[in-house]
């Protein structure tokens, strides 16, 4: 894929990307839930015009949740930095997943859906574990 064609398609994005995004196929509640955390709330990812954080009253954030278009998902995928990636069956379409188990990423319909699971920091853990993050991109894909 040339470089310019990747341009258009972020440029894309970060037009279309929060329309896109309006309506997510998960709450926080159900990330609460799903996670055990409480008091969740949502807020747009800082770097990503795609993503939603689902984050505690103190910020922190414990999974980000990004919605774009099908094509997109394509170049998500085609991306040389994805190469810990491995199918993943029983989501949606044409999953895949991080071998490190950070994220879960899918298609549905001319959607693009990825799970992206908290930073995990010395002395902070992660508050979402990969089995959280599979049964949210479940969840997510069964919208």
């Amino acid at each position: 894929m040339s470089k310019s064609v990747a341009l258009a398609a972020l440029l894309l994005v970060s037009i279309v990307g929060p329309a896109l995004g309006a309506d997510l196929p998960l709450s926080p509640a159900q990330v609460e839930k799903v996670t055990g955390q409480s008091g969740l709330s949502t807020k747009p990812a800082k770097y990503d015009k795609v993503g939603t954080n689902f984050v505690t009253a103190q910020g922190t954030t414990v999974v980000t949740l990004k919605v774009a278009s099908a094509g997109i998902y394509d170049i998500w995928k085609s991306q040389p930095s994805m190469d810990d990636q491995v199918t993943y069956a029983g989501v949606g379409e044409d999953a895949v997943a991080s071998k490190k188990g950070r994220y879960i990423c899918f298609k549905k319909a001319e959607q693009g859906v990825c799970v992206v699971g908290g930073i995990e920091l010395p002395g902070k853990p992660a508050l979402a574990t990969y089995a959280h993050v599979a049964e949210l991109a479940k969840l997510a894909a069964s919208k």
